[in-house]
């Protein structure tokens, strides 16, 4: 008599370990780039409300150099917090957004900075970082 195998073999279970390893390699650093975008996109998006502010401003008063913190009901800039951003900076209408130590390792204490631009009676904003790789900066700042 032969008895029939049932279950895996060694070598069986062995493979599927292995591919198991190789798409874990490849999809932690791919999902920790997103929640790191993630992160710095709400620092983008804590900063909208400032530019609001921003432009009624530059409509009331023809320049942005007297804008800052503190100026016509405008909070603090540790008024301005998130889950991962622990201030919201403004000075002469530029806004500077710093990301706190609850962030990814890779961006806590980065700023990101949004530069008015004027044109013509409007402003247009300029986005940039000089701490933070370009891969991680939201796309309106590409």
């Amino acid at each position: 008599m032969n008895p029939k195998n049932k279950g895996f073999t060694l070598i069986e279970l062995m493979i599927v370990v292995a591919i198991i390893g190789i798409l874990a390699a490849v999809a932690i650093p791919a999902y920790q780039d997103y929640l790191t975008r993630a992160q710095v996109a709400e620092a983008f998006s804590l900063s909208d409300g400032f530019k609001v502010v921003v432009g009624d401003f530059y409509v009331d008063e023809g320049v942005l150099t007297n804008i800052s913190n503190g100026y016509k009901g405008i909070p603090a800039s540790t008024g301005t917090v998130g889950k991962y951003v622990d201030q919201v900076g403004l000075s002469g209408g530029v806004i500077s957004a710093r990301m706190g130590n609850d962030a990814s390792a890779v961006v806590a204490g980065d700023i990101l900075v949004l530069s008015p631009i004027t044109h013509s009676g409007s402003l247009e904003w300029a986005c940039k970082s000089t701490t933070l790789a370009d891969k991680y900066l939201p796309a309106a700042c590409k």
